[in-house]
């Protein structure tokens, strides 16, 4: 697992699925995938949000972004 990084198994349903059903739950954890860390490093090539009009939902209930952080986003 050198040089990747994701969501640990045991973690996925309560932190990310707690409130989907069981066979949601069931398929998200069959298609749980590792990624490379270089992608956090890579720089964004245009950032669509400085020229489309966008708008992000705070999620009260997240438990893998709290609503404060998701605020910074």
């Amino acid at each position: 697992h050198a040089g990747t990084f994701g969501v640990r198994p045991e973690l996925l349903v309560d932190t990310f699925l707690q409130d989907c059903d069981p066979e949601i739950q069931t398929q998200a954890a069959d298609h749980l995938t590792r990624q490379s860390v270089h992608v956090t490093g890579q720089p964004v090539g245009a950032a669509a949000w400085q020229h489309v009009p966008s708008t992000y939902l705070v999620c009260a209930q997240d438990r893998g972004t709290p609503p404060h952080l998701q605020r910074e986003f």
